[in-house]
């Protein structure tokens, strides 16, 4: 599986995680998701790749070129008015279908339409589920790194091994297109980490002094790890 087959389909199928503001920060938050996140729903194939229960090398369709840019909604609804709500919004608005009978619609006013009558409840709020198709990141705060964990991906690469108990070991750098992904987290984890600007913007950033002292040595493992490991793989 490609690292690209899988970037453009995690952002697809899972816009309200993944879709920003372009192409290349959306890219940013799913390479943080594969790397960086422990437990994030995906394991190493014995090929040097990460994958889940999910086929990621099907024909995905080109982003159109406004694609970031559009007003887009999420929409799922009941599996029985799935074709019903297909064949109606199908001639009149931008959209991309989705596994689980969900939708991605252009527009509120569609979008609404759509979750109100062919929309699936939810049983605690008793409205259809509607929301916006975009991760909520905030360009001028950027991507927080989530904190290191030896069971993610990058620091496995890093022991050159996996920590899964389930899982044998093989090499976790087969995959160049997939090494080179981690190397380009790495880089940004690494530039964010060093840049007093950006990292007050971190979920994790003390709102007091008494908890400056714990941040700094956490901030300094960070540094010293993905310096560690561009140091070790990216050799360009």
């Amino acid at each position: 599986m490609k690292l690209k087959s899988c970037i453009n389909k995690s952002i697809f199928e899972y816009p309200s995680l993944f879709r920003s503001v372009d192409l290349d920060s959306s890219r940013l938050l799913v390479l943080e998701h594969l790397f960086l996140v422990n437990g994030n729903g995906f394991d190493w194939n014995r090929e040097g790749y990460l994958e889940n229960q999910e086929v990621y090398d099907a024909e995905l369709p080109e982003f159109p070129d406004d694609y970031f840019e559009k007003n887009l909604y999420e929409v799922e609804v009941l599996d029985e008015e799935a074709t019903k709500a297909y064949l109606e919004i199908i001639a009149e608005v931008y959209h991309y279908q989705l596994p689980r009978s969900r939708f991605i619609i252009e527009g509120e006013q569609h979008a609404s339409h759509v979750a109100h009558k062919w929309g699936k409840e939810k049983t605690f709020l008793g409205k259809p589920f509607l929301r916006e198709a975009n991760s909520g990141f905030v360009e001028s705060q950027g991507l927080n790194p989530y904190p290191l964990c030896e069971y993610c991906a990058i620091c496995e690469i890093m022991e050159g091994r996996t920590n899964s108990f389930h899982i044998a070991n093989f090499d976790l750098t087969a995959q160049p297109d997939w090494l080179q992904g981690a190397i380009e987290i790495a880089e940004f984890a690494l530039g964010y980490f060093k840049d007093d600007e950006r990292i007050i913007f971190h979920c994790y950033y003390p709102k007091n002094d008494d908890e400056k002292e714990h941040w700094e040595k956490f901030r300094k493992k960070q540094i010293e790890f993905y310096t560690s490991f561009l140091a070790k793989f990216n050799t360009q």
